[in-house]
């Protein structure tokens, strides 16, 4: 559907949704469900962990910089809101000329809409920036102009581990195998069931190679 004449590049569907805020604390609850225990440390070394494991799996995100000596992973500002919306039942994704600059409008089961955004190399920032906020009303605005009327709730920063090419292998250190599985940027949800599936199958072949 296009919905701007002259950008093609237009997608507008209505699809499944994963809720993030249910979404991951349910992970977590069926993780600790299996009797998997939950230790809270500050790591400095991959190595130091395989004095107390045989295999351990690298999901630093952008801690991989430093934990795995990877300059690739680099930081990608992105900046989202929220409005209250529960009329809306469909996506709208349009990329903008500009590299680091996009329309987002996702609906979400409780009613609110998130809004964004943008996608910007190597800003650290964690702080909302007023005229991306305004970039991002105009933008929804140009399809949905009722997008200015809606009352706001909320609005958020983050900043995303890029990787040119997404990490998924093994590597074998003095003590032990690390599994690295990182550098998926804005799309981690997206890929997360796909690379978990991998380093599952790196694990069993880990364990063997290991004898453990």
């Amino acid at each position: 559907m296009n919905l701007i004449p002259d950008q093609p590049n237009t997608q507008f569907y209505s699809t499944l949704t994963v809720f993030c805020n249910l979404y991951l604390p349910w992970l977590m609850k069926n993780i600790e469900k299996s009797g998997v225990p939950i230790i809270e440390k500050v790591i400095t070394s991959l190595e130091d962990l395989l004095t107390d494991f045989h295999v351990v799996i690298n999901c630093a995100g952008l801690g991989a910089a430093d934990l795995a000596n990877d300059k690739q992973v680099k930081p990608y500002f992105g900046q989202l809101m929220s409005v209250q919306a529960p009329w809306l039942n469909h996506f709208i994704i349009w990329d903008k000329p500009t590299i680091d600059s996009h329309v987002l409008i996702l609906p979400r089961p409780d009613g609110s809409v998130v809004l964004g955004g943008v996608t910007i190399p190597d800003l650290n920032s964690t702080q909302v920036n007023p005229d991306i906020t305004s970039d991002i009303i105009d933008g929804a605005s140009r399809f949905i102009p009722n997008m200015r009327k809606c009352t706001k709730l909320s609005e958020w920063t983050g900043r995303r581990p890029y990787r040119k090419k997404i990490r998924v292998e093994s590597k074998k250190l003095q003590n032990g195998i690390v599994i690295h599985n990182y550098g998926h940027g804005s799309n981690g949800i997206n890929y997360s069931w796909g690379c978990a599936d991998t380093v599952c199958q790196l694990v069993k072949e880990a364990i063997t190679h290991t004898g453990s």
